[in-house]
């Protein structure tokens, strides 16, 4: 037996998309020295649940279900899974490739029509499924040299905004306590994700919520036009802050530093500011609670002096809110006309301007070749 095949094997067993959290699986003779490695703890006795550290990639959960059969759950980005997985790697696994999209979808007319579906299925948002549907037909005609495209820098730089529409962008709310943040996710989530109460220090974490935004078209259908995006409600700052909120508050900071969109939040009366130790200027600024002043100011959010006016508890403004979330996404106008490299192969494709490598993913002829 080979050294490779003596190697314990590594598989993700979840989406390679984002998640709250990620299952690696090891299967195979040496699967439990493998975790020994990882976790530097030796005594794992078989069915134990225990939280551990992994690779000091992050901290997760793993269990031994046999000497042949452990599993790790650790969060689920997928850079901490990569990591993980070239660990594992570098102590003697053997991760597992997955699947190709044409051995998943073998009844795909081609290449790309398999990464098509592939997308599909993994994609957040319903605004995704029609401008996909429509890539096909769309790169068959680029690849023939029938259809002229932007530039390339332009099509990369769209095809990166639309790429939010497969993985839902983090859109995190940030502000003083008592702003109002949780019932802000609330309201948008259409559902409790946060905890909602008069005192400082009640999100003593951030809060995950998922949101759909529908832009404000007469034909607009939610079921197929929405954008889904992740809202974080993440802890206010005060000044009597103990050890738990003090921790809280050094774990957020990165999380909104990261954030496609940071929306300021304050209420009225009290200085508009996000940072707590954040550096990136907010993209939006919020007025919540402008339902209890007599004249809510006239402002569209692009400075702290411009406020968005808004309510979570009476709806004021939640529109424009929604409205100016899917511009600063740049997502309130998605055109399925145009080219959008949604996968690495074509973005390398459009890098090099390489005609040829989209025709073979088409499976369509070249310009003097017969249709």
């Amino acid at each position: 037996m080979t050294a490779e095949a003596a190697a314990p094997t590594i598989l993700q067993t979840t989406a390679a998309g984002p998640g709250p959290v990620a299952v690696v699986e090891i299967f195979g003779p040496g699967a439990d020295r493998l975790l020994v490695a990882v976790t530097g703890r030796a005594d794992w006795p078989a069915g134990r649940l225990r939280l551990a550290s992994l690779a000091a990639v992050d901290t997760g959960l793993a269990v031994r279900h046999r000497p042949d059969a452990v599993t790790l759950m650790p969060h689920g980005g997928p850079r901490i899974v990569e990591r993980l997985i070239d660990e594992l790697a570098a102590r003697g696994g053997r991760p597992k490739p997955q699947p190709t999209p044409e051995a998943i979808y073998p009844e795909a007319a081609s290449p790309l029509e398999a990464r098509v579906l592939a997308t599909i299925a993994r994609a957040a948002s319903p605004a995704a499924v029609d401008p996909l549907l429509a890539q096909p037909a769309r790169w068959a005609a680029w690849a023939r040299g029938a259809a002229q495209a932007p530039d390339g820098d332009a099509l990369l730089a769209r095809s990166t905004a639309l790429d939010r529409l497969i993985d839902a962008p983090t859109v995190v709310l940030a502000g003083p306590p008592n702003a109002g943040k949780s019932s802000l996710t609330n309201v948008l989530a259409k559902a409790s994700a946060s905890v909602v109460a008069d005192l400082p220090g009640t999100t003593r974490d951030w809060v995950e919520g998922m949101a759909e935004l529908t832009a404000a078209r007469a034909d607009a259908d939610p079921r197929r036009d929405a954008v889904a995006v992740r809202l974080l409600d993440l802890p206010g700052a005060h000044e009597l802050v103990d050890d738990i909120e003090r921790a809280a508050l050094a774990h957020a900071a990165p999380v909104a530093e990261r954030a496609d969109i940071l929306i300021a939040v304050a209420e009225p009366g009290a200085a508009a500011d996000a940072r707590y130790g954040v550096e990136r200027e907010p993209d939006l600024w919020l007025l919540n609670k402008a339902d209890t002043l007599a004249k809510p100011p006239e402002g569209d959010g692009a400075s702290p002096d411009r406020p968005l006016p808004v309510s979570a508890a009476s709806g004021l403004g939640l529109d424009r809110l929604r409205a100016a979330l899917l511009r600063a996404l740049e997502l309130d106008a998605i055109d399925e006309s145009v080219l959008w490299a949604f996968s690495p192969d074509l973005r390398a494709a459009v890098a090099h301007d390489d005609r040829a490598a989209v025709r073979h993913l088409s499976r369509a002829p070249a310009a003097d070749e017969p249709t």
